[in-house]
Formats: C-alpha cells, structure tokens, sequence
C-alpha cells in the first residue's frame, strides 16, 4: 500500500495470557482471564492495563466511539452551522456534508478558529458547554452514554490539546472514518500530575493489524499519539501467534 514506507518501526507490543474458550470464524472470541473469569479480549486487556503493576489505566473499549464523541462536542456550532444547502430536512443529525472534504472548505473561518481554540487548551470549556446546551439532541457520532461530562473532559486533557486538535483535523478534512481506529483507549494522571494516554489495538493469539489500522497507526503516530499493541498469547501455545503488521 502507498503508506507502507511510513511504517519504519515495529508497533510497540505487549503480550498478556489468556485461555480462548472458542476460535471459529466469524464467531466473537471468548478467554478465560487469569482469574478465571470469561471474558471478551478487550475485557482481557482493559483489566491487565488497570493492574496498577501494569500502570493502572483507566480505559475504554470504545473503537472509533471517543473521537466521534469528542469531535462533536467540540465542533457542534460549527457542524450546525447555516451553511447553504447541507440541511434539508430540521430531522437531520448533521449536514450532508459531514465527512466529506467539503466539509471543511465550506466552513474554513469556523474550522481554523476552532482547531485553535482546541490547541490552546479549551477543549473543556468547549465540551461542557455543548453538554449543557444540548445534551440528548441528536449528532451523527456522539454517544451521550459513552462517558459522563467529566471523564470527556478528563480524556481530552490527558489526549493533549495538539494532538487533539490533529485528530479533529482529521475528522474536518474527511480522512477520518471510525473502520480501523485503535480498540482502547486508556488515560490516568500520573503521581507526579502528568496526564497521560494510549491508544491500544488488542490482537487474539490469530489476528494481525489490518490496512485500514496500519493506516489509522501511520496518522496518528505522525501526530504524537502513544500507540501500542496488546497480544492475547494462547499459554498452552496450541494456537500460534500470526505476525502483527
């Protein structure tokens, strides 16, 4: 693929064990935890992560959930905004634009302010006052029950302001589509008051990274987002690892 010279480095890794319960095809894959709990692989992963000898993550098995959320909070006068011929009926949860390149030429002055309004850190600002004034209300990509108000506003913070402003970025200029973001998202305050995040894309003892998530990895890596990936390792080794990327 044309990306494939921008993969230079090996995607950092971490493996964890876990027993699989079932391995067909077209079948969501269940493991027993090292507690003896069965578990989907997110589950598997989300609780190794919050191990505080592991880092002791918060996280979210939420795919492309958090970014879509976010970049709606973040962006909703600007997707509402009166732009001629978007909206055709008052029943619609976004303009006919939304995800496509136009979106942004159309609304160039809006965009811009907002990116920057995002990279000096007011993302906070920006998403309680659309929690406040529009909570419930339809948006294409926003999941009112995904997170409370205040862990939004913690994950931005930890994301980082740049970073953050990069991704919405991306969401304007039609690049973004939720097929092949990260799996978790992971976000804690460190003891020195260091926000910090990950994004982790978890892999069954016989899955690899796809096109579309070597894709996602390049962009955000170009950006400064902390990646890495979490493989399930089958201990009785009857199922074999398929190389990642």
């Amino acid at each position: 693929p044309p990306y494939a010279a921008l993969v230079a480095k090996t995607p950092p890794q971490v493996e964890i064990p876990g027993c699989p319960l079932n391995c067909e095809l077209g079948r969501k894959s269940r493991f027993v935890s090292p507690s003896g709990e069965v578990v989907s692989v997110e589950k598997l992963a989300l609780d190794h992560y919050a191990h505080p000898d592991n880092g002791g993550w918060q996280g979210l098995h939420s795919e492309g959930a958090i970014f879509s959320t976010l970049f709606g909070l973040l962006f909703w006068d600007v997707i509402f905004a009166p732009v001629p011929d978007v909206f055709q009926t008052s029943f619609q949860t976004h303009p006919l634009d939304m995800g496509l390149s136009s979106f942004a030429e159309s609304r160039r002055a809006l965009v811009n302010s907002r990116l920057e309004d995002i990279g000096a850190g007011s993302s906070c600002e920006l998403i309680t006052e659309s929690w406040t004034q529009h909570f419930g209300v339809g948006c294409r990509g926003v999941n009112w029950s995904l997170l409370p108000m205040e862990d939004l506003c913690n994950i931005a913070n930890c994301i980082g302001a740049p970073q953050l402003a990069s991704i919405c970025n991306m969401f304007c200029g039609g690049f973004a589509k939720n097929t092949g973001l990260p799996d978790l998202i992971l976000w804690r305050e460190t003891k020195d008051s260091e926000a910090q995040s990950k994004l982790v894309e978890v892999k069954g003892p016989r899955d690899r990274l796809s096109e579309h998530q070597l894709t996602w990895w390049v962009a955000l890596d170009i950006v400064g987002i902390r990646l890495e990936v979490c493989k399930i390792v089958d201990p009785s080794g009857k199922h074999q690892l398929r190389r990642i990327g």
